[in-house]
């Protein structure tokens, strides 16, 4: 297991829990914010429950690179995304305490040979409520952070990555290829309704791609056959 290298604190209260650095200073106004699960990493069991805090791998081989341009940039990186397994049950905490931390050292250890200053915020939502995407729970504690430290940000160049894009299934003769629709919505939706450019995973972390342009595969939001608990959960 790596080493971590930047001090971190984890805080947990009855609706989320974070992981982020044990002091801030000089936070950067633009936020690059990740999924993480399916976007950032995923099993390397292939099991859609991780087994253990071992059980990851990295879902794209580019991931370290984008992140070391970001912090370049001036970018802050914010991981936010909902604890599924710690809401259900099939996970426990530490085991998904260390994972998450597993990732982030693995990140931490990049930088440092970089020598680059990156600053990895994260936030797991635990209860199907205010703080559950595509709710803006989350933002909103990140917008507290924020005044906190006395920076506006900057929504104009913030933006949200995720693989939950609520793109629908295309065929092989459409000018996009034969894909699979998409698991779900929430992540799209969240970077709706805290009003910030979203970008689908695979784009935004395909290889060789020097410009990032919106995903212009057509997708689609739940309609009225879902649950009035899921329509909930799209902000209008």
């Amino acid at each position: 297991m790596t080493k971590s290298i930047i001090s971190r604190k984890w805080m947990i209260d009855v609706n989320k829990i974070s992981y982020i650095p044990s002091s801030i200073s000089n936070i950067h106004n633009k936020i690059a914010m990740f999924d993480m699960e399916e976007t950032l990493i995923s099993t390397s069991s292939k099991s859609k429950i991780p087994k253990d805090n071992q059980d990851w791998i990295w879902k794209y081989r580019t991931v370290k690179a984008k992140f070391l341009t970001l912090a370049r940039q001036g970018y802050t990186i914010c991981i936010i995304d909902n604890a599924t397994w710690l809401s259900t049950g099939d996970m426990c905490y530490n085991s998904f305490k260390l994972r998450v931390k597993n990732v982030i050292s693995e990140i931490d250890t990049v930088a440092l040979k970089n020598g680059v200053n990156m600053q990895i915020f994260c936030f797991f939502a635990i209860t199907k409520g205010y703080m559950w995407k595509p709710h803006t729970g989350i933002w909103n504690t990140i917008k507290k952070l924020y005044s906190k430290c006395k920076t506006p940000i900057n929504k104009k160049k913030s933006f949200y990555v995720g693989d939950r894009a609520a793109r629908i299934k295309t065929s092989k003769s459409s000018r996009w290829g034969a894909n699979k629709a998409d698991l779900g919505y929430e992540d799209r939706a969240f970077a709706h309704n805290i009003k910030v450019k979203f970008y689908s995973a695979d784009d935004y972390f395909s290889i060789g791609m020097e410009t990032i342009d919106e995903d212009d595969r057509p997708y689609k939001y739940p309609d009225k056959s879902l649950s009035p608990e899921d329509m909930k959960r799209i902000i209008k």
